[in-house]
């Protein structure tokens, strides 16, 4: 069974590749005076598994597999005011709802830069 250890082992490399800081907190974004830092959700789920055997003419096989998935989503973002004032935004609902919001923000950060009120949908 040394193919499917070696086969976990594999997988669970390529998960710690993945899995970084980068990973969920995404790169500053300058927007007028203000940075905004979008922050993710990241799962993730795997597994391996093996066997052999031997049929009625005593031929025999091994075989195994691994497998893995992912997924990312946008949570939350952090405002950063030219000031050093910091506010977090979460992001709720779907992915859609989630760049609205992002948009929104970003357009806040650039109407509190020019000095003018934003409205908000």
């Amino acid at each position: 069974m040394d193919s499917v250890k070696d086969l976990l082992e594999t997988t669970l490399k390529e998960v710690d590749r993945l899995l970084t800081a980068k990973t969920v907190v995404g790169e500053p974004i300058k927007v007028g005076n203000d940075t905004i830092v979008p922050l993710m959700s990241m799962g993730f789920g795997f597994g391996a598994g093996g066997g052999k055997g031997t049929d009625k003419s005593a031929n025999s096989g091994e075989g195994g597999g691994s497998g893995a998935g992912a997924g990312i989503r946008p949570v939350a973002v952090i405002v950063i005011g030219p000031d050093g004032q910091v506010r977090v935004q979460p992001l709720k609902g779907g992915l859609g709802d989630a760049l609205g919001k992002i948009a929104t923000s970003i357009g806040d950060a650039i109407n509190k830069g020019k000095g003018e009120a934003a409205t908000s949908a």
